[in-house]
């Protein structure tokens, strides 16, 4: 592949299969870090799948012998094999040896992120050498690039949705070979035979692990972890699930004061990720038996509402239908909503008759994501309880995707509210925390909020709260609570050990004022940490993170303060890693510079690549937490999003390749074409999605990809008219690498500025980098039209 002629079918080929294995892999990576480490780590695969790449293009830079045009098939040839080699090695790395963080501290963090990064590295050779040697096919090798990740993306979901992650990986480092075959497909002798060789291997080890498992978990947040206990355990898109063998355990989650002490059940522990747990209890007919679940808080709403349908959000294993259905033995109508569909198999298929839940006519468990199915539903219900609905799980979609941060907005709490029947009750259940500011308050708060916007000038009397253990669980009504209703609640208190903390008559002054004060839903500082009390609303659906970035120097020891330390730990790896990528960026861009001493380098170019890696980073991250919203299943905006995004700006990439040379000549039009279509889409989208919550789940994924598609082919341009622009000005090996260092802080400073700041200033802050880089892109048109 040199300058003389159009590059080989097997470049294309080569090309697509390693960009579709790379997004694979990061993929299946989030994956195996939501497991292995903490949910938040899972983070740092999106950032060193692109900086891995970024150093990739750096190495072409800096070797630009070794990397001759006419070397191209080669060394991808050679690129692609070692990506294949290196993904089995830190695939096994990463199972095979602890991450023990008391003992090494940060740095077996960064020794876990180099050798898991490896891999990227050669594939970012690969890649790079493919788009920058032949810039007058930039526009349809990035087409090819784009089309293989896009492939990938939808790829990525389907194998895991059939094989176990470790298998997964196996199989990813398959298809790196088969690019590698590609790239080698016109080249005689022994590397041609070593990728198909290692590639009919790897393909074959694959298959055999899922059957073996000689590859698979070995250590879980640095210790031991066996199966060897374990009645099931699945694999899937969201988690990973397993399920122990029943134990005698009646166990509470927030115990009343007066709770048996000595209740039994049969109860198998259903585990996600290993951490988030959920129970599954025999169900033998005698519901007399099970009368200790009565003492649980959160089965409170029960207590004042024995009668009507029920709507449980979360069924998990099935313990709160089997509450629901307690005082009328049976014979109370239920509906139970479940996103994850292995533990929908374990109740509906591989444990039916122990939980003796789904043979009841009068319940249904609906495999879907609550918010939405809730949104078209046209049921009404007396009871709707989430109860303790926090797996704070990261999806493939990436860490922070969560799907609890669908359920607590206001926005959610009013479409729950809407449907309720007159004089029922919302239930929701959070961790009190020992009584410091946390959760509880934020609840309380988001609740008024929904309770004003649903037209209630006065939320107090529409909202009880009591606590059993450290477990809280709110109860809201769109109509006031009756005397009746106060009469009851102070009864199950007493009689079940709970203790109220408000009702419309009395409660702490911290609770009272987060319902009574319209203005309490703000940042709040105690013993000179800052709390985030704010309201949580679709723009800003973190609702578990209360830990504010400015407490980052400050050790939170107060007793006055949500402690949760896992929340405190997220957000304290998520300042490290924006402090970590803004210098790795800058050493991109400065290094180079002071070694090739400005020759070479175009200020112009280097500014355009930054500008477009930090816009299409930033519109993607925007649109993908709106959109997650929106479809409810963060695994399904991840594929529809992201290959609608990566097909469309493929199109985009071939249509430039298609214009060939005179594409340079329009790069007015198709700019004003950018910005106009991304701000039509960043109006827009809000006012959409909000119309249309109610729709199935086909018409909102297809809304979904029209609210994506368009943006897509105008941004697929830039990345080429760039190349064809900058070539003879600049190393293209650098501005591929800009580009990624870009990508990299972006996928980072993205999430951050959501969490602090809202989802809509991530992507209007995307929108400034495209108006800047159009403008440059103009420049550099100027400056060729001139010459």
């Amino acid at each position: 592949m040199g300058s003389s002629g159009p590059p080989e079918r097997g470049v294309f080929w080569g090309l697509a299969l390693t960009a579709g294995a790379t997004l694979m892999l990061q993929i299946a990576l989030t994956r195996v870090f939501s497991v292995t480490m903490w949910y938040h780590m899972s983070l740092v695969s999106v950032s060193m799948a692109m900086f891995g790449m970024t150093l990739g293009a750096l190495l072409v830079h800096f070797r630009p012998a070794y990397f001759a045009p006419e070397l191209t098939r080669l060394r991808c040839a050679w690129a692609g094999l070692a990506f294949a080699l290196t993904t089995v090695l830190s695939s096994f790395f990463c199972l095979q040896f602890p991450m023990d963080v008391s003992l090494f501290g940060g740095a077996m963090i960064l020794v876990w992120a180099a050798v898991a990064g490896l891999p990227f590295l050669f594939s970012g050779v690969a890649v790079c050498m493919c788009l920058i040697r032949q810039p007058e096919w930039a526009g349809r090798l990035y087409s090819a690039d784009l089309a293989g990740a896009a492939t990938g993306c939808l790829a990525s979901v389907a194998l895991l949705g059939v094989m176990d992650a470790p298998s997964a990986l196996l199989a990813i480092a398959a298809l790196a070979g088969l690019g590698a075959l590609c790239f080698s497909w016109s080249l005689l002798g022994r590397l041609r035979t070593a990728c198909a060789v290692l590639t009919v291997v790897l393909a074959l080890s694959a298959g055999l692990n899922t059957q073996t498992q000689w590859l698979r978990l070995r250590y879980v947040l640095g210790l031991p972890y066996t199966t060897s206990d374990l009645r099931y355990q699945f694999w899937n898109v969201f988690s990973y699930i397993t399920v122990s063998q029943p134990i005698g355990l009646a166990f509470y989650w927030g115990a009343g004061d007066k709770a048996p002490k000595d209740a039994k059940a049969e109860t198998m522990l259903l585990l996600m990720d290993t951490r988030a747990r959920t129970y599954v209890i025999e169900n033998n007919g005698d519901w007399e038996s099970l009368g200790w679940l009565r003492y649980d808080i959160t089965n409170l709403a029960h207590a004042l509402r024995p009668d009507g349908s029920v709507l449980v959000i979360g069924a998990g294993g099935g313990r709160d239908i089997l509450s629901a259905l307690l005082d009328s033995k049976g014979q109370r109508k239920v509906d139970a909503v479940e996103i994850n569909p292995s533990t929908v198999r374990v109740l509906r298929d591989l444990e039916r008759k122990f939980t003796n839940l789904l043979d009841q006519p009068n319940v249904r468990l609906n495999l879907a994501e609550a918010r939405s199915w809730v949104a078209h539903n046209q049921e009404h219900y007396r009871v709707i309880t989430i109860p303790l609905v926090d797996t704070s799980a990261a999806s493939a979609g990436g860490a922070y995707a969560l799907t609890e941060n669908n359920l607590y907005t206001v926005e959610a709490f009013r479409i729950f509210l809407a449907h309720l029947e007159p004089g029922g009750v919302l239930s929701v259940s959070r961790w009190w925390e020992h009584g410091t500011y946390g959760q509880v308050h934020r609840l309380l708060g988001m609740a008024s909020a929904a309770l004003r916007a649903e037209g209630v000038p006065n939320p107090r009397p529409n909202i009880l709260l009591a606590r059993g253990d450290d477990l809280t669980t709110l109860l809201v009504s769109r109509q006031p609570f009756t005397p009746d209703d106060l009469t009851n609640f102070r009864k199950a208190c007493a009689e079940r050990g709970f203790e109220p903390l408000l009702d419309p008559e009395q409660g702490r002054p911290d609770l009272v004022k987060m319902v009574e004060d319209p203005n309490a839903g703000v940042p709040i500082v105690v013993d000179g940490l800052q709390i985030d009390l704010t309201t949580p609303t679709d723009d800003r659906p973190y609702y578990f993170h209360l830990y504010s970035l400015r407490n980052f120097f400050q050790k939170l020891s107060s007793r006055n303060v949500n402690s949760a330390p896992w929340d405190q730990q997220a957000m304290t790896i998520l300042l490290a890693l924006v402090l970590a990528v803004t210098v790795l960026w800058a050493i991109s861009i400065l290094v180079p510079a002071a070694l090739s001493r400005g020759k070479g380098l175009n200020l112009a170019s280097a500014g355009f690549f930054n500008l477009i890696g930090l816009g299409f980073m930033f519109f993607e991250s925007a649109q993908m937490q709106r959109l997650s919203l929106f479809v409810g299943y963060p695994i399904y905006a991840l594929t529809v999003v992201l290959f609608t995004l990566l097909l469309a700006s493929s199109l985009g990439a071939y249509l430039v390749g298609r214009l060939g040379p005179g594409a340079v000549h329009r790069v007015a039009p198709i700019g004003l074409a950018l910005l106009a279509t991304l701000t039509v889409l960043g109006l827009g989208t809000p006012a959409v999605t909000s119309a249309l919550a109610g729709g199935d789940d086909l018409q909102r994924l297809l809304v979904a990809a029209c609210l994506v598609a368009p943006a897509g082919v105008v941004l697929g341009t830039m990345f080429p008219l760039g190349l064809m622009l900058s070539e003879h000005k600049t190393s293209l090996a650098w501005c591929w690498a800009l580009n990624g260092a870009a990508s990299t802080s972006a996928a980072v400073y993205a999430i951050a500025l959501s969490i602090c700041w809202g989802i809509s200033l991530t992507y209007w802050t995307g929108v400034l980098c495209y108006v800047l880089a159009v403008g440059l892109l103009v420049l550099m048109s100027g400056q060729r039209t001139r010459q």
